[in-house]
């Protein structure tokens, strides 16, 4: 594998991380390693949302320019950028250890980069190691781990102050729970046409009103945390709307007011989303209902990120036809609210134990 070696000389480098909103946070690493083997080299970053940039922005790592390219979405704007980046005449190009190797390669060639490095310059990416997400941005660089280079976000005042009246009315001194109540970003039963969405992570609205019941019962505060594709999921969660307890803030926040958001509450719940992965690189305990894909490998990547599964002989099915085509998902259908709550009750003892002592 080609790898980076620290220089002197001032390079023009080219990040490609255009993936989801998890994915990026766990790309904080490699954005970390290079800037630690060129702390001079002139960086330029691909993601592929506006929330992405919002991320990378967060973690106060130097970058000098953020592009936001989705190559699916404009063949046209997608071109002109790539045409911009030949004139750029970058020294070295590598992608995020997840970038499918061909996909990578064509697009480094495209870009003109004159030295592809890492994984996928190589022929294989992150799925050829058994590594986490985070491990294996650092790993492509040639860098063993440290804690260093883990994964960080930080809360600007400006956002902070722009979400703090909707915690006025809550009591500070009883646990605050952020609930992201989306399904993740859905994937397609045909890739290429982009046709049938799916939603193999997905706990079901109907499971995550029972979890609100329990928290509401128990006295527990709750924040809802979601985009706009969360807002009809709302309909299921009506009667808990006008609570004096319940902090609705699904659609009403950018993604930086809901890092705000969850760096104001004591604990966060949630599958696998990239909402859970920014708490965790907010040092906010998570707590992630798991089933296709393996937390070891996928989950948060923080010392405070706990894990709800349910065993069964089909579990961790990501990469397969299965995780697509599964008809009844029992690896996360067959995880109760109560259970939820269990281990939700376990992590706030610990929390407020840790705060006493």
């Amino acid at each position: 594998m080609n790898t980076v070696k620290a220089s002197t000389k001032q390079l023009n480098i080219l990040v490609e991380i255009m993936h989801g909103l998890g994915d990026t946070v766990c790309a904080l690493a490699l954005l970390k390693g290079v800037r630690y083997l060129y702390p001079d080299a002139k960086l330029t970053v691909l993601c592929k949302m506006k929330s992405g940039r919002d991320i990378i922005e967060s973690s106060y790592i130097s970058i000098d320019k953020i592009i936001v390219l989705d190559v699916y979405k404009n063949i046209y704007t997608s071109f002109k950028t790539i045409m911009n980046l030949r004139k750029q005449n970058f020294d070295i190009g590598i992608s995020a250890g997840i970038t499918p190797v061909k996909k990578s390669q064509l697009f480094m060639k495209l870009c003109g980069v004159k030295e592809h490095i890492g994984f996928q310059a190589s022929g294989t990416n992150k799925y050829d190691y058994n590594m986490h997400f985070v491990e294996a941005n650092v790993k492509t660089l040639g860098l063993e781990f440290n804690d260093e280079l883990r994964p960080q976000l930080y809360v600007d005042t400006d956002s902070d102050k722009s979400i703090c009246h909707y915690f006025d009315g809550l009591d500070q001194a009883r646990p605050i729970i952020g609930l992201c109540i989306g399904n993740a970003d859905p994937s397609l039963t045909n890739r290429w046409l982009r046709t049938g969405r799916v939603f193999p992570k997905a706990w079901g609205i109907t499971r995550m009103r029972e979890l609100i019941k329990l928290l509401v019962n128990k006295d527990y505060q709750v924040v809802l945390i979601g985009g706009n594709q969360e807002k009809p999921l709302l309909e299921e969660l009506h009667e808990f709307l006008g609570l004096s307890k319940v902090v609705n803030l699904v659609g009403k926040c950018s993604i930086k007011q809901s890092m705000a958001a969850i760096k104001r509450c004591t604990c966060s719940i949630g599958i696998d989303t990239g909402m859970q992965h920014i708490a965790g690189a907010l040092s906010v305990p998570t707590i992630s209902i798991f089933g296709p894909t393996n937390p070891k490998y996928i989950g948060p990547f923080s010392t405070c990120s706990y894990f709800v599964e349910h065993e069964v002989s089909c579990k961790y099915c990501y990469g397969t036809d299965r995780y697509i085509h599964c008809k009844d998902r029992r690896c996360l259908t067959e995880i109760s609210p109560q259970q939820v709550m269990d281990i939700v009750e376990r992590v706030l003892e610990k929390i407020f134990i840790d705060i006493e002592l």
